[in-house]
């Protein structure tokens, strides 16, 4: 509770913010003394329920109705005074703080996994989120669909936060300091994957799907293949653009009638007489940041006369003439800016290949792990959090003259969603410390356990979201209020269980790279 403010006592308030004869109308909520004089006709339950507690201490009806973070955002500028005597420590811990919510935060403590490193930049993000007004724009942007301002880009570029997103590496070392690493005592090389896991995880806590995508999905999965694979005049200004949010890149592959069949792309790349350019013609579909990219990462055919994956290639097309890029109104947000691509015979220069022409199937099933992991990042960070405000909701709601937690088959509910999320996490964080200690060119072997664990994680997160919806009632679908995030990830969830890679192709390529392990002598 901030010391800027005078102190009033209750009686002070009672006496001297009736109200009345010109006196403001004051009231307060949790152990802070608001002004609602001229906020009360535009108050959106109505002007007499505040004015019902004028000179009172509205903090239990204000927590019946609202959540707290409507105190640290929207009501903050009514604040006049601190209630004198109040214990902070009775006040609902605020966003930049850890929970002390049962499994509301990673448990770092004795675990063979973190560091002191992981516990200092789990913090530094998450102060960053909020005080850059990233965690405002989005829950605004999540119903609006606006897409992220530049000016916000850039702000991500400059902290590091879109480098991070990319993983650990001596990309790292492109953004100069002060940056995320650095304010939390690290260099870049001091940088794992575990560090990055957790500012994914510290993202989702805005429970905004759509424009977290927005602001992370693109560079994620879209600049690693030409950061990778691409040559050497793409590392420089391109890649540096794109790293400091001045450009936005995405990755495009899936099509109209080719999801988790990669190796049946339509998108054709033929190559002109000259031999210095492709003509590209065809469409993509559902590719996330696609409406406000500059760069798109494409898988296309430039060789119609191979079978299957053979003749793929991947290529970096520049937005410009012949690149037709419109909406698609998803389950979530338009801030993540789907959109259909359509490729009108565009001129893409040779030089723009990644890799060797042919190398196309190679590079995406290369990406495609990481991306998987990013999703099971994703989907887990955001089950913790709703794990969270269920627990929360369900121990302030009452009925039936109890609280929800009181009731034995809530507490069934809250057992379910917790051993679903800390099996699926206990999964994670092994299979992220293979990752750690396996050399980048033995990693296409984890292909199937990283399949299965994305299968494991989207049918945890799936039951989690249900019993949440349960137990929040009319409220877990409801846009806006007490149960706007379970709503949020309700409407969004199955989207981690297709993007990457369906349910049943994941369980089918864990099984099937297995097989490739199993002994040809194995017997009962």
């Amino acid at each position: 509770m901030s010391s800027d403010y005078p102190t009033m006592t209750r009686e002070e308030v009672a006496s001297q913010g009736d109200g009345q004869n010109g006196r403001p109308a004051l009231l307060i909520v949790n152990g802070e003394v608001l002004d609602v004089t001229d906020f009360a006709d535009a108050h959106p339950g109505g002007y007499q329920i505040l004015m019902d507690w004028v000179g009172k201490d509205a903090t239990k009806i204000f927590y019946d109705l609202h959540r707290h973070e409507v105190l640290e955002t929207r009501l903050k500028r009514l604040k006049k005074a601190n209630l004198a005597g109040y214990d902070a420590k009775l006040a609902p811990r605020g966003w930049t703080q850890l929970s002390r919510v049962p499994y509301a935060e990673i448990d770092m403590d004795g675990s063979p996994f973190f560091n002191d490193s992981h516990k200092r930049f789990r913090l530094e993000c998450r102060k960053f989120l909020w005080e850059s007004g990233v965690v405002a724009w989005a829950d605004k942007a999540e119903n609006t669909g606006e897409k992220p301002p530049m000016s916000l880009y850039q702000k991500l570029g400059k902290s590091g936060y879109l480098a991070l997103t990319m993983g650990p590496g001596p990309h790292l070392k492109r953004i100069p300091e002060p940056n995320l690493w650095s304010q939390a005592g690290m260099k870049a090389e001091d940088v794992d994957m575990l560090h990055t896991s957790l500012l994914g995880e510290e993202r989702t806590r805005i429970c905004c799907p759509g424009a977290e995508d927005g602001i992370s999905s693109g560079i994620a999965i879209g600049l690693g293949p030409v950061m990778r694979f691409g040559a050497e005049w793409m590392q420089g200004e391109t890649v540096q653009s794109i790293l400091e949010g001045r450009k936005i890149i995405c990755l495009a592959i899936t099509e109209p009638f080719v999801g988790s069949d990669v190796a049946g792309v339509r998108t054709t790349a033929t190559l002109s007489a000259d031999g210095t350019h492709y003509i590209v013609s065809g469409t993509k579909k559902w590719i996330t940041n696609a409406v406000f990219a500059d760069y798109f990462t494409t898988l296309v055919r430039t060789d119609p006369n191979a079978k299957g994956s053979k003749g793929l290639s991947m290529l970096l097309i520049e937005k410009g003439p012949g690149v037709v890029v419109r909406k698609i109104p998803t389950d979530y947000s338009l801030a993540a800016g789907t959109g259909l691509i359509s490729f009108e015979n565009v001129k893409v220069p040779v030089k723009n290949v990644l890799g060797k022409p042919g190398m196309g199937m190679m590079i995406t099933m290369h990406n495609f792990n990481l991306e998987r992991l990013g999703i099971c990042t994703m989907a887990l960070g955001r089950s913790r959090r709703i794990i969270e405000e269920t627990f929360k909701w369900a121990q302030q709601r009452k009925a039936f003259g109890k609280s929800l937690l009181q009731q034995p088959v809530i507490r069934q509910h809250m057992g379910k969603m917790v051993a679903e999320h800390q099996a699926a996490y206990s999964a994670y964080l092994i299979l992220t410390h293979k990752y750690m200690n396996t050399p980048h060119k033995l990693q296409g072997a984890l292909g199937g356990p990283t399949a299965l664990l994305k299968y494991r994680t989207t049918r945890a997160t799936t039951l989690i979201s249900d019993l949440a919806v349960q137990v929040f009632g009319g409220r877990g679908v409801t846009k806006t209020g007490m149960g706007k995030n379970i709503s949020r990830v309700q409407k969004s969830f199955k989207l981690a269980s297709v993007y990457g890679g369906s349910e049943e192709i994941m369980l089918d390529l864990g099984v099937r790279q297995a097989m490739k392990f199993l002994p040809k002598n194995a017997k009962l």
